[in-house]
């Protein structure tokens, strides 16, 4: 078995990534590291170069020293450890079918910069000119007020719409 190779953080992100959607396709049992288990993987390896690993309860080491012998053993990389689950890859020696980002290389496109998760963005409107001017509606300004000290425009009669003297009526058992 070759060495595994240490990965990039770019390449580790990418292939956890591709990993996600994975389903385990090993399982480490009670027998633990067995050298059946050892020679299923390589060959799992050498058909997907990328595949999750399932430890049961029953096995008997801890869950990342299991993951980390398999690793070892099949001459793979431990790419990521969550709950009871390992992500496993090894490059295929000859054809390989996934291709690692290089660590140095710059993105295509830079990304639009990520918002912080604070409060929202402000939206400023233009500043009005004294000569410009804003109409609300189809009225006519008035400067005469009406009895609630409003300007006058004949909008705020009856806004309950009649509500409120059939309650009146009912409370003093009118009609």
């Amino acid at each position: 078995m070759s060495a595994p190779m240490a990965l990039s953080g770019k390449a580790n992100r990418y292939l956890r990534s591709l990993g996600h959607p994975l389903k385990p396709v090993v399982q480490i049992g009670k027998e633990g590291v067995s050298d059946g288990l050892i020679a299923a993987t390589a060959q799992t390896l050498l058909d997907h170069e990328l595949i999750k690993v399932r430890v049961l309860g029953e096995a008997p080491e801890d869950r990342h020293e299991s993951l980390q012998a398999l690793a070892k053993k099949t001459g793979s990389e431990l790419v990521q450890v969550i709950g009871r689950t390992g992500l496993l890859y090894r490059r295929h020696p000859e054809k390989p079918r996934i291709q690692l980002p290089r660590a140095g290389a710059k993105p295509a496109a830079k990304p639009a910069p990520a918002r912080s998760h604070g409060a929202p963005r402000a939206v400023v409107p233009p500043a009005l000119d004294s000569a410009d001017s804003v109409e609300f509606g189809d009225h006519e300004d008035s400067d005469e007020e009406d009895e609630d000290g409003f300007p006058e425009d004949g909008l705020d009669e009856d806004l309950d719409g009649g509500l409120g003297a059939d309650l009146d009526d009912e409370e003093t058992g009118g009609a």
